[in-house]
């Protein structure tokens, strides 16, 4: 009997972690304020949570645990760790706090330890990859869809009439997530020398991906509406330097996604006398000087 549940357990963390890698970057809600990052932050917590208490049930039913280190699980554990702590001693609002990114890379470190130890033959982590490789496939093919404007017809839902729309949550964010599967998806293609259609199927996401990088990137290039803004680089490295003035603050920052707090606080008073004076950043120049802000020095060491 307890044979029988473990293979079903087994079997749900499989296909679990399957499903979670297809519909997470597909998925976002309308019918609130925010359609993308909070919502698809829900949804990971949700669905590890899910496939944790299964992990724990199996080895419950095994009476034994087996964790499988990888070269990635140091780093992100210390990450996580350290995104933690910087949220429950520096950021003001630590429940808000807490559910940013420290819940992301939580569920995403328990979402490491259930795939590196239940993926137990090359087979599973190649339907992971290919669970990847079809949702970006159907993001790309959403994003032509847009960009060619054929969702003229959906004039009544004014987000569905944007053409930069996607379920990624912004072009920056499906460009960050196309352009390293599309390299998964053409290692797939080329190594995948006995099947035709598995080839072929490859070969033809890849070609979608492609024109829709292409067509994405166009969003962001500078000039469009749709470019984004970033602060410029002098004034996010003032900003980080700032935090050293204060050994806590420079060891742990303002605390995970309270940038516009250390913005409000450090930023250079130069800044004033440009057109961006009456801007308001939320995030840094680039993802070092970002967790420099956010995280300290702690942040950044662990990043690296």
């Amino acid at each position: 009997m307890n044979h029988t549940i473990a293979k079903l357990v087994d079997n749900f963390i499989s296909w679990g972690t399957v499903a979670l890698f297809f519909i997470f970057p597909l998925f976002f809600l309308p019918i609130t304020a925010e359609f993308f990052d909070f919502n698809k932050t829900l949804f990971l917590i949700g669905g590890t949570s899910l496939l944790f208490l299964a992990w724990i049930i199996k080895h419950i039913l095994h009476h034994t645990v087996r964790i499988t280190l990888t070269p990635l699980t140091l780093p992100l554990g210390l990450i996580t760790a350290i995104n933690l702590l910087s949220a429950l001693l520096q950021s003001p609002n630590k429940s808000e706090a807490l559910l940013g990114r420290p819940a992301s890379l939580s569920a995403l470190f328990l979402l490491l330890i259930i795939v590196t130890t239940n993926s137990t033959s090359r087979h599973h982590i190649t339907r992971l990859l290919y669970a990847l490789i079809a949702s970006a496939t159907v993001l790309s093919i959403l994003a032509i869809y847009q960009f060619l404007g054929l969702n003229a017809s959906f004039t009544s839902i004014d987000w569905l009439t944007n053409q930069a729309f996607t379920p990624a949550g912004s072009s920056l964010a499906l460009v960050t997530f196309l352009l390293p599967l599309l390299l998964v998806s053409l290692y797939q293609a080329f190594t995948a020398k006995h099947d035709a259609v598995e080839r072929l199927t490859l070969f033809i996401s890849s070609g979608l991906i492609t024109l829709a990088l292409i067509l994405t990137t166009s969003f962001l290039l500078p000039g469009k509406p749709t470019s984004p803004f970033l602060l410029p680089y002098p004034a996010g490295w003032a900003i980080a330097i700032d935090g050293f003035k204060s050994v806590r603050s420079g060891l742990l920052g303002s605390g995970p996604d309270n940038f516009l707090a250390a913005f409000s606080q450090h930023r250079p008073a130069n800044l004033n006398l440009t057109p961006n004076w009456n801007l308001r950043f939320t995030a840094s120049s680039n993802e070092p000087l970002h967790l420099i802000a956010t995280t300290g020095l702690l942040g950044l060491l662990a990043w690296i």
